[in-house]
This record gives structure tokens, C-alpha cells and sequence, in this order.
């Protein structure tokens, strides 16, 4: 290769390296972060429902109602211990950042999920819950009670103590209408 030939292809190099602003030896390192891939997030579907906070902690316990005298409680806390079903609802309601990878020993892309990252809000709760009537999946009391389970249908009974034992936190405005004690007790 003639000296000449050998500059121009070093200055289209060197020019390809500024315009992509990488820094000197970044080009051919896979683990250099000018390499990396910005992570990406799959978001989880959205179920329409007309369920709404009537009271309780929606980080911890809360108690929904649909407006037709149908009662729910949403326990948020249960899925920090289950690990499986917090996945499970993450990956179909919530959001979940990944770092799409090259592909995998037979040739399939792969993806790094980033579960520290992944967030389930309320409202991915209360669509999850509301899949779980639609789909009639709902969990059973002992499910709940065994941390299999985060939301299973209340009486309106137990409704309604559950209501009083949460007096002191948020409630809906208008639950005078949706738990009546004079027609509970």
C-alpha cells in the first residue's frame, strides 16, 4: 500500500471517528459505552376499568370498588415477597426496560430485561385486577392470604370493615354511595 493511499484511508478513519464522536480505541471495543445500546421498555397492555380507589395505601393495601357494589382489595405490598407474580404482572401491565442484545447461540435476537428498573403503578394494578374479573381469574381469599394472590373480591361486609379500619386515610368522595352502612350492618 503506497504511502499516499495509506494516509487518505487513516484521515477517512480518523474523520468517520470524529463524526460519530468516538473517542480513540472506542471503535473496536464491544464493551465501550459509545457502543451500547440505549435501553428500549416494553410497556404492558391497558384494560379499560371503572374501578376506583374507595380507601387504604395504593403502595400497601387498598380497597376498590367498581360503583356497583362490587368490592376488591389490591394488596401491592404481597408482590415485594412474590417474586414470580410480580414478573407476571409487570411483564403484562407495567413497564419494563430491556437492552435488545445480538443474538443468542442459535442465532435468535436476545433482550436484557432490567428488573431493577421495571415500575407497576396503581393504575397497572387496578387493570390487572380488572383482567383478572373480565377473565373471572380473580384470586381466591386463601391465594391472597398465602401470597400467591394480590386482589380477590369482598363482600360487602368485609368491605365495609375494611373501609372503617382505613377511616383515616384517603377515600373515594363519594363513598356515602358506594358502601352504605345503614344496608350493610
Amino acid at each position: 500500500m503506497s504511502h499516499t493511499r495509506y494516509n487518505l484511508l487513516m484521515q477517512q478513519i480518523k474523520e468517520r471517528l470524529q463524526k460519530e464522536n468516538y473517542p480513540a480505541g472506542a471503535a473496536n471495543d464491544p464493551d465501550a459505552p459509545w457502543n451500547q445500546s440505549d435501553p428500549t421498555a416494553q410497556q404492558g397492555s391497558s384494560v379499560k376499568t371503572n374501578l376506583d380507589l374507595i380507601a387504604g395505601d395504593p403502595d400497601n393495601e387498598a380497597l376498590v370498588g367498581d360503583g356497583s357494589g362490587k368490592y376488591y382489595v389490591i394488596n401491592r405490598e404481597m408482590l415485594h415477597y412474590n417474586d414470580e407474580l410480580f414478573r407476571d404482572l409487570v411483564g403484562q401491565f407495567g413497564y419494563l426496560p430491556y437492552t435488545e442484545e445480538g443474538p443468542d447461540e442459535d442465532g435468535l435476537p436476545s433482550k436484557d430485561y432490567h428488573w431493577d428498573q421495571a415500575e407497576l403503578k396503581f393504575d397497572d394494578l387496578l387493570s390487572a385486577t380488572q383482567s383478572a374479573i373480565n377473565n373471572n381469574s380473580l384470586d381466591t381469599p386463601e391465594e391472597y392470604d398465602s401470597g400467591e394472590g394480590f386482589a380477590f373480591e369482598l363482600t360487602p361486609e368485609l368491605a365495609y370493615q375494611l373501609w372503617r379500619n382505613h377511616s383515616d386515610l384517603a377515600k373515594h368522595p363519594a363513598v356515602e354511595s358506594m358502601i352504605d352502612p345503614k344496608r350493610i350492618a
